[in-house]
């Protein structure tokens, strides 16, 4: 619906003054956003710290991170989003300002993509602004910041603009519009949630197919192939991103699909009384936002007006609805898909969902909305009264399934609105406000009190006993048992190089090496996907001490002697981050190793071993003295005489080493192998080996040397020649001289 300027631009106001009022702490507060359940604390500001750091010290990209699992991959890791814009906060803010204008930036852009999508499907621009403002300030997405989800946030930004981009694109294919959509593309690649990405493609990929049925076949494909080459140059924007990760998905635990960790705890039946109320018991629920199917109370009757009043157009995203809803039960059309879906077997929790689900909701919401402001007054009558008996009935259900006080208050506005319009017909705009400002309104009700922001050195309380582990030369790793010792994810925060770890990804030969050290054998290998990394025992301390563990904190004094581990230090009352509880007084127990450690081992004897099966049986059958090494060994023989090795830099990519070689000699160094390990002795290039399965080993002259370990990444490389020349091609498109009528003719508007 064409209007002025002014018409835009009052409701696209009204909408983000609305979100800066409902999102004030971010800009306001002192501190980081905070809640004791949240990611952002317990992992996600520790990777941007070490993505800042190596910036700062190093001056590249993060391509490894030291800090937990002994070192895994930081660029290919989905969830750093480096490449995404919005991480440059990081670089020019403080780290809590960093991340509270990261979610508040994603946030209005969530806003100003639901208010160009709603524009272009519902025309009505304060129609436009309730959709934005109802998506920005829906309870899901203030779950959102109390979870800390900020590798999600991205898509939840990018959902609404990748369906308006990808609509636009195939309503007229203009050189234009298809560039915009390979962007937002691009972005869809580099930020940090692969699985609601996909979920998006496959609804986009549904819109274009529906969409296209309005034209002839033969304009329906060319339309089609104009919007495909668009995704493809997007895909091959991001290459940089998406090579990397590839790689790291291969080696990682996730290639052994699982349907019990997919459906890690999926909802039940009884789950689905939370569309009436999200039974979050003032957050007192642990993970109430897992299996919530709350998408708004005052929401359902004007989606049932929208359903009614334009069924044709509401059709699509009610069965967008239905379908993610029931694709988060355990079913057999949810097997099928897991089983023969490329790439779906690879997420986790399919409830995950229902964010893109919101703004289907929010569309019919949006469509029922118009109707009603648009109504003729017999036509109004008869809608109110639905309005009213829908109001009626989710009080009763309210009732029926002991929902919060604010179901009945919200249930009862919807009455009092659909009174209105029954009453007074010429006061429909009034009942039509009213149930435009129940949706934020009850978000925020629930949910605003638990927005709150805290100091960073309460988030991360400072310990005495971090000064002995921080990284250094010499300082080696630290092992942790239990997770409220050093919280997994805020080892790179405080700078101290952990073997344990949380992550979405995980690398295969890392955890297989740790259950042949921590069970003397191979059974009980990597056969699922893993999340966690724990630390609960050590049946192969030379094996702890290969990967250069120097120290063992603990909450509780334990006997460490026997593998060598002396007390070092203890200490009452430590304030810890404690994960769901925030954080707390602990005790805590340190044990450092008790022999001469070294910064690495010179091998007593090698043997060459086929593939990754023979490699695990040979370290779970031979001493950690023997080299292992998978694959092509060094064409020379060795002298076994042993000598001294030093670290004299210990960074993040980068790792330096003091080398006195008795005589020929195999060196084995306690890094993680990866692909992207290269190697110099004394400016020369060397060649690495993968040896005892999860280590690096290299061929040393007899001597003094100095040997450098840099991580580099080929594939991102590869990656940066691809994008540049998609970014080549998308140039040339629209430097092209166009012809006076474009590419197409631009056909009526998309309803």
């Amino acid at each position: 619906m064409p209007g002025s300027k002014r018409s835009l631009v009052i409701p696209a106001g009204v909408a983000l003054f609305i979100a800066l009022i409902a999102l004030a702490p971010l800009w306001l507060g002192r501190g980081i956003v905070y809640s004791p359940s949240s990611d952002i604390i317990a992992e996600h500001l520790a990777n941007m710290e070490v993505f800042t750091r190596s910036i700062r010290d190093e001056g590249h990209f993060p391509l490894w991170n030291p800090a937990m699992n002994c070192g895994a991959p930081a660029f290919a890791n989905p969830q750093s989003m480096i490449l995404y814009p919005l991480s440059a906060f990081y670089l020019i803010l403080p780290p809590d300002r960093a991340t509270n204008c990261f979610i508040l930036a994603s946030y209005i852009l969530a806003g100003a993509g639901t208010f160009l999508l709603a524009r272009r499907l519902l025309g009505h621009a304060w129609v436009a602004a309730f959709c934005a403002v109802a998506y920005m300030l829906s309870f899901r997405s203030y779950c959102m910041i109390y979870a800390g989800w900020l590798p999600k946030m991205p898509m939840f930004s990018l959902a609404p603009l990748l369906f308006w981009a990808a609509a636009r694109a195939l309503d007229q294919p203009s050189r234009g519009r298809l560039s915009l959509l390979s962007i937002v593309i691009a972005l869809g690649w580099v930020q940090g949630d692969m699985q609601l990405f996909a979920y998006c493609i496959v609804a986009v990929a549904v819109m274009l197919v529906v969409s296209a049925l309005r034209f002839s076949r033969a304009e329906a494909v060319r339309r089609m192939l104009a919007t495909l080459v668009a995704i493809a140059l997007g895909t091959l924007l991001a290459a940089p991103a998406i090579l990397p990760r590839i790689e790291f998905v291969r080696l990682s635990t996730r290639t052994t699909p699982d349907y019990q960790f997919f459906l890690s705890q999926s909802p039940g039946a009884g789950d689905l009384s939370t569309f009436i109320d999200p039974r979050d018991n003032a957050g007192q629920r642990m993970e109430f936002w897992e299996d919530n199917f709350y998408f708004g109370l005052a929401l359902y009757p004007l989606c049932i007006v929208g359903l009614f009043a334009r069924w044709r157009r509401t059709l699509l995203p009610a069965i967008a609805v239905l379908a993610a809803v029931i694709l988060c039960f355990n079913t057999p059309l949810l097997r099928l898909l897991f089983d023969h879906l490329p790439g779906f077997a690879l997420f986790r929790q399919p409830s995950r969902a229902l964010i893109l689900a919101q703004l289907a909701v929010l569309v019919l919401a949006g469509h029922g909305l118009h109707a009603l402001i648009e109504m003729r007054s017999t036509q109004a009558r008869r809608l109110a009264g639905i309005i009213a008996i829908t109001g009626a009935g989710l009080f009763v259900l309210s009732a029926v399934t002991g929902a919060g006080v604010l179901s009945f208050i919200v249930a009862g506005a919807v009455v009092a609105a659909a009174a209105i319009a029954v009453v007074a017909p010429n006061r429909l705009m009034m009942a039509a406000v009213v149930l435009a400002a129940l949706p934020a309104a009850d978000a925020m009700a629930r949910m605003y009190p638990r927005l709150k922001t805290a100091p960073l050195d309460f988030a991360f309380p400072p310990a005495p006993f971090h000064a002995g582990l921080v990284r250094s030369p010499n300082s080696g790793r630290t092992a942790a048992i239990g997770r409220t010792v050093v919280p997994y994810g805020q080892a790179g925060w405080f700078k101290i190089d952990l073997l344990n770890g949380y992550a979405s990804l995980n690398l295969r030969h890392y955890f297989e090496y740790l259950v042949v050290l921590q069970t003397g054998r191979i059974d009980g290998a990597a056969t699922v996907p893993m999340v966690w990394i724990e630390f609960i025992a050590a049946a192969r301390p030379d094996m702890l001490r290969a990967i250069d563990i120097r120290h063992i904190v603990a909450n509780e004094p334990v006997s460490l002697e026997p593998i060598g581990y002396r007390p070092a230090a203890s200490f009452a009352n430590v304030p810890v981050f404690d994960f769901y509880q925030g954080v707390k007084p602990v005790p805590v127990c340190v044990f450092d190793d008790a022999t001469a450690p070294a910064a690495g081992m010179f091998a007593q004897s090698l043997n060459r071993v086929a593939d990754s099966a023979s490699s695990l049986a040979a370290i779970a059958s031979r001493p950690v003295t023997v080299a292992n090494i998978l694959g092509d060994a060094p064409d020379q023989t060795f002298d076994f005489k042993g000598g001294s090795i030093e670290i004299t830099r210990r960074g993040i990519n980068v790792y330096e080493y003091e080398i006195d070689a008795h005589g020929r000699e195999f060196l084995m160094l306690p890094q993680i192998w990866y692909p992207g390990w290269s190697a110099t002795l004394d400016n020369a290039p060397l060649s690495i080996y993968r040896v005892n399965h999860a280590l690096v080993g290299c061929a040393i002259p007899a001597g003094k040397h100095r040997l450098v370990l840099e991580m580099t990444s080929p594939t991102l490389r590869n990656g940066l020649w691809i994008s540049a020349g998609a970014a080549a091609a998308l140039l040339a498109i629209n430097l092209v001289r166009r012809s006076p009528q474009g590419l197409t003719a631009a056909p009526a508007h998309i309803a």
